[in-house]
């Protein structure tokens, strides 16, 4: 009776240009959905945000460059 869990991404706020840096991503929004194979099975969906800071000189994924 295992659960399975789905992460999905569908949304993300970027700055155009923020320190040097084009297309920066600010909040990253998500969906993680829980189901499992009961009878009869559920599933829940839970939506949240994450804000996100970048600072000049730290590492920096370009956003074309991203992956879930």
């Amino acid at each position: 009776m295992a659960n399975t869990y789905t992460w999905e991404f569908p949304q993300m706020d970027v700055y155009p240009s923020f320190a040097d840096q084009s297309n920066v991503v600010f909040t990253v929004h998500w969906i993680l959905t829980g189901k499992n194979n009961l009878t009869p099975a559920t599933e829940a969906s839970v939506y949240g945000a994450q804000a996100l800071t970048y600072t000049a000189g730290t590492p920096f994924t370009p956003f074309d460059n991203l992956t879930q």
